[in-house]
């Protein structure tokens, strides 16, 4: 029962990343196209609807970091479900192009960054020490699994009603699922039960979550402060170690339908090629899972980088469509495989109490190069009239990356 109890953690977030992440970002296009018909919208503005939303969480991750220490994770996340679901209603009553990005902007931002990989770390490991690396790759799978399932759920559902309806329809859906789920379902700390991490019957060695603790009391100081975590020379490597090839990952998956009309490929075979992306994704997620507990960190992370440089070697030269196929699966095995790495190395660089702000801190300097990798792929693309060189310059800065994890200090699982 004890077991039963951390592993329902897990199926939460795998729930909450799943719907989150694949309505408002992975149908963010499919929902776009139709609001983009009805207000003459250009492709530029449609795109600003995604951008505001990735760049008011850049700037937001740091203080939602810094609740995920301070307040309760399962009242954080019945808030921002509640949120999710008023700002799909919301988004269906819609009358011109600035409103869509408006409520984008106001209604997105926190139910994004709370559903996603920080609120997925914060939450996930606090119920796992020894399979920490097992429970990060199954629940983080959540983000390819809504990628692959609700694209074709929201396409049909527009194709059979309208955009406004279908909008309606996931409101409904979130509401009447994630709000009950996170509000019956999730269960902030071991110790709210009397548990131990890994339904252990004592306390992990070093571990400060106890059942001596009681629910609700201080423990320690709580959150720290931002200055606490960026004069830290490991924020420093981690965000440039992790955030590069999370860029790299972006940026390529943004640029691969172009780079397959570049090449002559019609739309459905591009859009084959993006199921590949989700499918390889979740593989690369669930490698992680099978050998995260087992394999040094380091090694993890030069295999994933590996995996990411050899891709993007192979779409530098690819002329086929089986290397375009090719490359694009090994970039987004890569991408998967590093995904969930993330929140485990930071809970080994940084004091518990404070895991949380430096989760966001990270996070906004890799969303910040994620925001910059699409642009500078496809300036680098228009000025050099092909994609070879920016694949090969971010091949190369990956390898950068590799080292810099390297010098991260931190403690021994």
């Amino acid at each position: 029962m004890h077991f039963r109890v951390g592993w329902q953690q897990v199926a939460m977030v795998f729930f909450m990343l799943a719907l989150a992440t694949g309505i408002v970002f992975s149908s963010y296009g499919i929902v776009a196209a139709p609001i983009g018909r009805e207000f003459h919208a250009s492709h530029t503005v449609l795109m600003m609807g995604v951008g505001v939303l990735l760049f008011a969480a850049a700037v937001l991750s740091p203080t939602i970091g810094s609740w995920m220490d301070r307040y309760s994770f399962r009242k954080l996340l019945t808030i921002t479900a509640a949120m999710l679901a008023a700002g799909l209603l919301a988004l269906s009553f819609a009358q011109a192009m600035w409103q869509v990005i408006c409520i984008y902007a106001i209604f997105m931002t926190l139910p994004t960054t709370v559903c996603g990989p920080m609120g997925a770390s914060a939450l996930v490991l606090r119920w796992f020490v020894r399979r920490k690396a097992l429970a990060m790759g199954i629940a983080i799978s959540g983000l390819s699994a809504g990628s692959f399932f609700f694209p074709v759920i929201i396409q049909h559902l527009i194709e059979i009603f309208d955009w406004r309806t279908t909008l309606r329809i996931m409101s409904l859906f979130v509401a009447v699922t994630l709000i009950p789920a996170a509000l019956f379902l999730v269960i902030d700390r071991p110790s709210d039960r009397n548990l131990y991490p890994d339904g252990a019957k004592e306390p992990p060695a070093g571990e400060l979550d106890q059942p001596t603790i009681a629910k609700g009391a201080k423990r320690g100081p709580q959150g720290g402060t931002n200055r606490q975590v960026i004069t830290d020379r490991n924020f420093w490597l981690l965000a440039l170690a992790l955030g590069i090839p999370m860029s790299a990952g972006t940026g390529t998956t943004s640029n691969i339908v172009l780079f397959a009309a570049d090449m002559g490929f019609p739309a459905k075979l591009a859009a084959l090629v993006m199921s590949l992306i989700a499918v390889c994704s979740a593989c690369g997620k669930l490698s992680f899972a099978a050998i995260g507990d087992r394999f040094d960190i380091h090694i993890i992370q030069g295999v994933s980088m590996l995996f990411y440089s050899a891709g993007l070697a192979v779409l530098a030269s690819a002329h086929s469509f089986a290397a375009l196929f090719i490359g694009a699966g090994l970039v987004s095995y890569g991408s998967g495989l590093l995904s969930p790495l993330w929140g485990v190395v930071i809970a080994r660089a940084f004091d518990p109490n404070i895991m949380g702000r430096a989760m966001g801190l990270i996070m906004s300097v890799a969303m910040v190069l994620s925001v910059l990798a699409p642009v500078i792929i496809g300036a680098l693309r228009d000025v050099t009239g092909a994609y070879v060189t920016p694949f090969l310059v971010y091949a190369i800065v990956i390898a950068v990356a590799t080292l810099l994890l390297k010098q991260v200090k931190i403690k021994r699982a």
